[in-house]
């Protein structure tokens, strides 16, 4: 395979569901979209789609998250900092999806219970590369366009993309 794919684009799973994203074409910068696989059912359904990338998706026992890039001029993640990106939470019992569109950029939606959605943010942080210079927020699943609340700035000389599991980030 032609696509090199890299750690942020490794699927997500949960005891029920994996997330992952699906190329729609054989060029890293195209359109992807991101899919859920039911285990129970043994089937993939799409949940995340549209123009542009979705990507970066992660999977809980009620929700699913992932970045859009549709509003990017360029319209795909390309990881030098400047890539424009909202979170889209998804309601996996309802089949709703809530745009989370803050000012600056979201993406690297995290699920890790606790019943709060933690994402990376970046303001003006330019030219650094996506993964080095970021605020960790949060905001509760019950009311994901409530306010964010910053959990913490992380600067970095390595790329790191955070994680969370048992109501931690």
């Amino acid at each position: 395979d032609d696509l090199a794919l890299g750690v942020d684009d490794l699927p997500r799973a949960t005891a029920d569901a994996v997330v992952f994203t699906a190329w729609l074409a054989q060029d890293p910068d195209g359109d992807t979209d991101v899919y859920v696989y039911d285990v129970g059912t043994g089937s993939a359904e799409l949940v995340g789609g549209g123009p542009k990338q979705q990507r970066f998706a992660d999977v809980s026992s009620t929700h699913i998250a992932y970045s859009d890039f549709a509003e990017d001029p360029n319209g795909f993640y390309d990881g030098d900092g400047v890539s424009l990106a909202d979170v889209v939470l998804v309601d996996r019992t309802l089949g709703t999806s809530t745009p989370i569109a803050n000012i600056g950029k979201q993406a690297f939606p995290m699920l890790g219970g606790g019943g709060v959605l933690g994402f990376l943010e970046w303001v003006m942080v330019h030219p650094i590369p996506k993964l080095q210079a970021f605020a960790i927020k949060s905001v509760p699943l019950s009311d994901p366009l409530a306010t964010p609340t910053k959990i913490a700035d992380v600067e970095s000389d390595a790329r790191v993309r955070p994680v969370a599991s048992g109501g931690l980030f």
